[in-house]
């Protein structure tokens, strides 16, 4: 018996390292990972937080209390940009009230502050986010000595931490329906050598793809109808901008993750593998692309570089529709090149891809 188990054990870690995609999957790209997601949030203590000021003709409390803490900053030494300084961990920035409001719902400041009538400071944010709500204990404290700060909330469809998260919620499903859904269709096929036997018919293979696209797009927009709907009556999220545009963006999404799902399931043969890609295209980017979180809170050398990616074009365009009331020209541009970027993969996964 033990001999029995120690050959059979021999048998399955010779044809664990037989494959070496495998290896690169299970040993090599989990440091990768850490590696790259280490970079990005390393040294977030000292990456100054952003935090809006509402700017106002006249004095103001809190533009003397924030050049107070300056002073205090260059007094201890602590080296001031010129162009938004931080004033140690925190970075003001000036706005108008529309300003404000429009940098809130896009996640780049979770809160701002304002002068109130009777001298003190107020806070404007969404008590239901944990960030902004943290953020605000903290501004508190920094701010210890000055005006005290009563709470605004944000609590107006729109304005809502719950309002972000939605909209990238939907574009995280489009992706993973696609990669994995389509993907993993295709490479489960190619596994059973099903594959084969389509070639075999007289069916043209874009016409196999087209069906992928298709059923992929018919049950995406059920799933993602199931998960608004959830969120209108329960949340009362609204849409505020464009139908159409909404609509044509959805459809964008899903050509374009279809399109990379054919790309990256081309050559696939075994599970492993196979699973090990679609891990590697959606795990970074469901972390990268401020589904739950704004990318904003990265180091400003990695905001460039997130921004481009395809998930990330594709929460900002539905989450400018949802809360910015954006329009179809907003969306031409982001749309154009998710599409294209659909299309290229699309195109280059049908050149190399493996039928047999």
């Amino acid at each position: 018996m033990i001999r029995q188990l120690f050959h059979m054990l021999s048998i399955q870690m010779k044809e664990f390292f037989r494959e070496p995609g495998v290896i690169f999957w299970a040993f090599v790209f989990p440091v990768i990972i850490a590696w790259t997601l280490g970079i990005a949030f390393s040294g977030k203590g000292d990456v100054p937080v952003t935090v809006g000021v509402i700017k106002k003709d006249g004095v103001s409390a809190v533009s003397e209390l924030i050049k107070k803490k300056t002073a205090e900053s260059r007094k201890n030494g602590v080296s001031i940009n010129r162009k938004s300084a931080p004033y140690e961990n925190y970075r003001f920035v000036y706005y108008t009230g529309d300003d404000a409001i429009r940098a809130v719902k896009k996640g780049i400041i979770n809160l701002f502050i304002a002068d109130s009538p009777d001298g003190s400071a107020e806070y404007h944010f969404d008590p239901d986010s944990q960030d902004a709500s943290s953020l605000h204990l903290r501004l508190e404290k920094y701010f210890d000595g000055g005006p005290s700060g009563r709470i605004v909330p944000l609590s107006s469809p729109g304005n809502r931490y719950i309002d972000f998260l939605i909209p990238g919620l939907i574009a995280m499903q489009i992706m993973n329906s696609c990669l994995w859904g389509v993907g993993w269709s295709l490479i489960e096929w190619r596994i059973k050598k099903l594959l084969r036997r389509m070639c075999a018919t007289p069916m043209r293979r874009s016409v196999y793809m087209m069906s992928h696209l298709l059923s992929r797009f018919a049950l995406s927009v059920f799933e993602l109808s199931i998960l608004y709907l959830f969120a209108y009556i329960y949340f009362d999220v609204r849409i505020q901008g464009s139908i159409t545009a909404l609509l044509l963006m959805l459809a964008i999404g899903n050509m374009a993750f279809t399109g990379m799902a054919v790309f990256f399931s081309s050559r696939a043969d075994n599970a492993r593998v196979g699973n090990g890609i679609l891990n590697a295209i959606t795990m970074p980017m469901m972390v990268l692309s401020g589904i739950f979180f704004s990318y904003h809170n990265f180091p400003e050398w990695a905001v460039p570089v997130v921004s481009k990616l395809p998930l990330t074009i594709l929460a900002d365009s539905i989450r400018s529709v949802f809360i910015e009331g954006a329009g179809m020209a907003d969306i031409a541009v982001p749309g154009s090149i998710l599409a294209l970027t659909g299309a290229a993969f699309f195109i280059a996964g049908i050149k190399i891809y493996k039928w047999y």
